[in-house]
């Protein structure tokens, strides 16, 4: 088939899953999943980024939608694709990931049973572009939602995503700021549950890197959404 109209039907078809979850079942009992992960190995633009919508929008369901993108092996292309060149891509792939981090508990371990993803999603927490690193925020902050208390808050304590979260707080945009702040209350409050000698150890660690005057600062800030 012609890749342009494939990349038409991939638009349509991102369109129609990003209405409702009905619509979603109706993309879903298509079987057509498989294909349009096949879709991300694309280099083409045309097809890739209808393509990585229509998967956002499927993980945006219920969490057998999200259940089957799994069962596809969604995770494996889309490691691959956060090494794009293009940001869009990235960004969209940190944002389906995002999705499936807020699933249920099975959802969220098939993403903490894959370190090498893990470990290049904190290099783009690191280095990439503002847009790419607020989808970043909501991975690690999703993940409290529904995955196992004592191995998220490890998790949290291991790579010390507080520092990640804080070096957003710097960005020149208000979203990014706002972002940041939010999830990293997410993440303080999952670190209460941990309290050592009356203390929460991620607060501890938000002090360790002189964050709370930064925090401060934050008051001060041209956006009342932030202050």
């Amino acid at each position: 088939m012609d890749k342009e109209i494939i990349a038409d039907s991939c638009w349509a078809i991102s369109y129609h899953s990003d209405a409702s979850k009905n619509k979603i079942q109706v993309v879903v009992e298509s079987k057509v999943i498989p294909r349009i992960i096949r879709n991300l190995e694309e280099p083409s633009m045309a097809m890739l980024v209808p393509s990585i919508r229509i998967l956002g929008n499927i993980s945006t369901g219920t969490a057998d939608h999200t259940n089957e993108l799994l069962a596809s092996g969604i995770l494996s292309p889309l490691e691959r694709v956060l090494d794009h060149h293009k940001k869009v891509v990235r960004r969209e792939a940190c944002w389906v990931i995002s999705n499936i981090a807020a699933g249920n508990r099975t959802q969220v371990e098939a993403i903490l049973a894959r370190e090498t993803l893990l470990k290049r999603i904190l290099e783009l927490f690191d280095t990439d572009s503002n847009d790419v690193r607020r989808e970043i925020c909501c991975i690690f902050s999703n993940l409290a939602h529904s995955g196992e208390p004592t191995l998220i808050f490890n998790l949290y304590k291991n790579i010390n995503v507080i520092r990640y979260y804080v070096n957003l707080l710097a960005a020149e945009d208000y979203k990014s700021v706002e972002v940041a702040l939010e999830c990293l209350f997410i993440v303080l409050a999952h670190g209460e549950k941990f309290r050592v000698n009356n203390e929460n150890p991620l607060i501890l660690d938000l002090k360790s890197i002189s964050a709370v005057e930064i925090l401060e600062k934050l008051q001060y800030h041209k956006s009342d959404l932030v202050y």
